[in-house]
């Protein structure tokens, strides 16, 4: 199940400072927030796991941003797979409504 960590959460898990969190996601070390409403922003919390173990395995600034930039791509990917199974599923309980499994 994912989980959406707003600011306050990632500032506390990560010890940085407002301005830290936002340079670091300028110079690509850290992932972008994705936007829940309007003005309401959060990052799903296993990027922000990923990165914070890549940082405490010692990880140089170069694979944290690879790391960072595999992660905002899968995004895309796993909201494909999140839809594709939500489909499967409604799909096998219609079937199963019908009698057709």
């Amino acid at each position: 199940m994912l989980k959406i960590n707003r600011i306050t959460e990632v500032l506390g898990n990560t010890g940085f400072g407002k301005t830290t969190l936002y340079k670091r996601i300028d110079d690509g070390l850290f992932p972008p927030s994705i936007s829940l409403t309007g003005r309401i922003v959060g990052w799903p919390e296993h990027e922000v796991d990923a990165v914070l173990s890549g940082i405490i395995s010692g990880k140089s600034n170069q694979e944290i941003k690879e790391l960072v930039k595999e992660l905002v791509q899968l995004r895309s990917t796993k909201a494909n797979l999140h839809s594709l199974s939500s489909l499967v599923e409604i799909n096998s309980n219609l079937n199963v409504q019908h009698g057709n499994l």
